[in-house]
This record gives C-alpha cells, sequence and structure tokens, in this order.
C-alpha cells in the first residue's frame, strides 16, 4: 500500500500572551510501486490562539 495519513503532533509553549502562527515547512517525497519522485516541500503558517495559565 502506497497511499495513507501522516499524522504529526507536536506541542508548542510560547510565553506570549497574544495569538501568533506557526510557520513550517514539510518536506516529504512520493513513491509508488513503479518509481520514488522528486523530494519536495510545502510551506504553511498555522494561527494559534493564546491560552492562559495552561502550563502552571
Amino acid at each position: 500500500m502506497y497511499g495513507d495519513r501522516v499524522i504529526l503532533k507536536v506541542t508548542v509553549r510560547s510565553s506570549r500572551k497574544e495569538d501568533f502562527a506557526v510557520r513550517a515547512t514539510l518536506e516529504y517525497q512520493s513513491c509508488d510501486n513503479q518509481a520514488c519522485y522528486l523530494p519536495d516541500r510545502i510551506e504553511f503558517e498555522i494561527p494559534l490562539q493564546a491560552l492562559d495559565n495552561v502550563w502552571d
């Protein structure tokens, strides 16, 4: 099987008291039963909402 989901989990901690965004780059390479294709990358930004006293 050459297709499925990938779930990435990360904990983000910040001392900021306001909302902010995390920028990320995902680098990947696709393959099937015939060949592997050139690597590619996706750049994206995830907006996050600041929460009060989560880590206290």
